[in-house]
């Protein structure tokens, strides 16, 4: 949490970073995984200073070091982490002469390229392959044999609209707040429609009914998914909300490229891809899998919308307050509500 307020106040002022960073902090699955000794909150830290540096932070030698160092480490906590090696080398090179004029930003952060940039990327992302060969050869694949049945033994194509629909859920106060963004700006309303048609395509295209023998159970959005219709394998609920998250995907970045934060918007969406494809390559969509990157990725997309004098501050402010009520609700019925009424019945 203090990471991702950290690259937060690097575009807000330091009491707004931890606004937005604030329904994180109140997550169950965060707060849950701070209570017991659990290797996922970890993860969610090694994964922010990689992805943060990588959309705040100027990609000097020095700090690409770190980077790199961030990213051998979450892959070696967790081997799925690899997802954030594509982003990061991204990030490296878009300053590079001869790719930062085909990009569509021009970023004072890509200032300054030399080759030694590249060189300090690479050398992490080399070491991070050389460290998942080695588990490859002592387990025989990707992850440990004890693990292998339960998560490696296929695809689970629900996890775009899975994940598209609980992106929906949690950051619907943002286009509440900034409609007034929707109806002025052509762009902003482009992109949403675009990414409206994208979600609405990819929960058409893929199965996405609940089941356990699928890896398709646990929490909140899995067990109102079972009580909704499928139709042809696909969930209701689930192509509904991988609509409503693709519209809303859509106008935030919409957003964040009128902010002139385009560099920003397209490298959190290059990584949410990334992350995408990742998970799914596991059998298991577990909601706990989900719910910190996507409430990570609210936060920062919120710090990238910051735009100088122009209101939007106050926008972000109810957005990221409405957010944060929102996982206090969900933290108090997940974690605290069990332990009330197991002491009232004690």
């Amino acid at each position: 949490v203090m990471l991702a307020w950290w690259y937060a106040a690097v575009s807000l002022r330091p009491w707004l970073a931890v606004l937005v960073v604030l329904p994180l902090a109140l997550n169950p699955y965060v707060l849950g995984n701070s209570i017991w000794v659990m290797t996922d909150n970890l993860s969610l830290a090694l994964i922010a200073i990689v992805v943060g540096s990588s959309l705040f932070i100027a990609p000097e030698p020095r700090r690409l070091l770190g980077t790199s160092m961030a990213m051998v480490a979450s892959v070696l906590v967790r081997q799925i982490n690899l997802w954030t090696m594509a982003g990061a080398i991204l990030a490296a090179i878009a300053g590079a002469p001869g790719i930062r004029g085909r990009m569509p930003w021009h970023d004072k952060l890509d200032d300054g390229w030399t080759p030694t940039r590249l060189a300090m990327i690479s050398a992490g992302a080399l070491a991070t392959v050389g460290f998942l060969g080695v588990f490859v050869f002592l387990w025989g694949g990707l992850v440990p044999p004890t693990y292998a049945e339960y998560h490696a033994g296929g695809i689970n194509v629900a996890v775009a609209p899975y994940a598209l629909a609980l992106f929906a859920a949690y950051a619907c106060p943002i286009p509440i707040v900034c409609h007034r963004e929707l109806a002025r700006r052509p762009s902003v309303r482009r992109n949403a429609i675009l990414g409206c048609l994208v979600g609405l395509g990819i929960g058409l295209a893929l199965e996405s009914a609940p089941g356990l023998e699928a890896g398709r159970n646990g929490g909140w959005l899995w067990t109102l998914a079972g009580f909704t219709p499928d139709i042809a394998g696909r969930s209701l609920l689930l192509v509904l909300g991988a609509t409503a998250g693709g519209a809303m995907a859509g106008m935030i970045l919409g957003i964040i490229f009128e902010s002139g934060n385009g560099r920003g918007g397209v490298l959190l969406a290059f990584f949410a891809l990334s992350f995408l494809a990742a998970y799914t390559a596991n059998t298991q969509a577990f909601q706990r899998y989900f719910d910190p990157p996507v409430l990570l990725a609210i936060a920062w997309a919120l710090a990238l919308m910051h735009r100088e004098r122009s209101g939007m501050d106050r926008r972000i402010t109810i957005a990221a307050a409405a957010c944060a009520v929102m996982q206090l609700v969900f933290a108090g019925w997940a974690l605290y509500r069990p332990l009330i009424e197991n002491g009232a019945a004690g």
